[in-house]
């Protein structure tokens, strides 16, 4: 499987990346930039260093995870571009810990990452996203840690197929210990409150890491 390899210049860092620190590490939705996620910074805790990556698959002058065509959100197309997002994390050293929060296709991103290092990640959070499919070798291995997982999505998000929807809910059920938050009369949409849904489940794992 290749990896897909990420830009540092393009990388957006909530102050210099210096490592040392939890780290939290933001991922786009397809048709996104960096910038996208930077919303995120101010709801972060203060003490953690974030950095809103960009994805590296060229829409225009806009950017994905994996290609635009719909058929390819699958966990291979997922996978890769995992890989090169885990890739980018082993030469990150230094952090006493990393989280990662996706929406949408950085959503399924996350999760094929939790899939794939689920001791790496202190908790994954995905916004309105999605898992690359219900099944997966390596969620024997998920399901022993049982990492903690925000799931966040509006009601009215009519980008996600119902069945995705459901088929994340059961994952989690089975493999995380989830935290599902719904919000009436939002679509497939970033909000405020999401952000600060967020920042507070963040800050809650952190308080439970010191415990």
């Amino acid at each position: 499987m290749s990896t897909h390899s990420l830009d540092e210049a393009s990388m957006v860092w909530s102050r210099p990346g210096t490592p040392g620190g939890h780290l939290v590490v933001l991922l786009h939705g397809k048709w996104g930039v960096a910038e996208d996620m930077t919303r995120m910074f101010d709801r972060l805790p203060p003490e953690v260093t974030a950095v809103s990556l960009r994805g590296p698959r060229p829409l225009g002058e806009r950017w994905a995870w994996v290609d635009a065509d719909p058929a390819s959100e699958n966990a291979a197309g997922l996978d890769a571009a995992a890989a090169g997002v885990g890739a980018w994390l082993d030469a990150q050293v230094g952090w006493s810990s990393v989280g990662v929060v996706g929406y949408s296709q950085g959503g399924g991103v996350t999760l094929q990452l939790l899939r794939e290092r689920p001791d790496r990640l202190a908790y994954a959070a995905v916004l309105a996203g999605f898992i690359g499919s219900a099944e997966d070798p390596r969620d024997a291995a998920v399901a022993t840690v049982r990492p903690a997982v925000l799931y966040a999505r509006g009601d009215l998000d009519d980008v996600i197929p119902p069945e995705w929807v459901s088929g994340l809910e059961e994952w989690l059920h089975r493999c995380a210990t989830p935290t599902i938050r719904r919000y009436p009369g939002v679509g497939h949409d970033l909000t405020d409150e999401m952000f600060d849904d967020v920042g507070a489940f963040v800050a809650e794992q952190l308080r439970a890491a010191e415990q």
